[in-house]
């Protein structure tokens, strides 16, 4: 695709398409394990899969992008005493 151009400054940004369902999920409390993130998330949708990366990010597989972006909207907190995960989108 080719990105925007405005006044003659090309820039490299791109337009999110809706193609994914996946995020990266950052920042979370060293009590949470990717079971309890699940249940936490799983409330906003059908999770396909969650996966622990070794940085001890998870990156979490939505059945659809509409539970996703409610996810990424609605989720952030996951504990009270904690603050808010870090979310982002994963291309693949």
């Amino acid at each position: 695709t080719r990105p925007w151009r405005w006044g003659g400054f090309q820039s490299s940004y791109r337009l999110n398409t809706g193609q994914t369902k996946t995020v990266k999920i950052s920042n979370i409390p060293d009590n949470m394990d990717v079971d309890k993130i699940s249940g936490h998330f799983g409330k906003y949708g059908s999770i396909v899969k969650a996966d622990k990366t070794l940085g001890g990010d998870i990156v979490m597989e939505f059945e659809n992008r509409e539970a996703a972006e409610q996810a990424i909207i609605k989720g952030k907190k996951v504990a009270e005493e904690a603050p808010p995960v870090i979310m982002q989108w994963v291309f693949s």
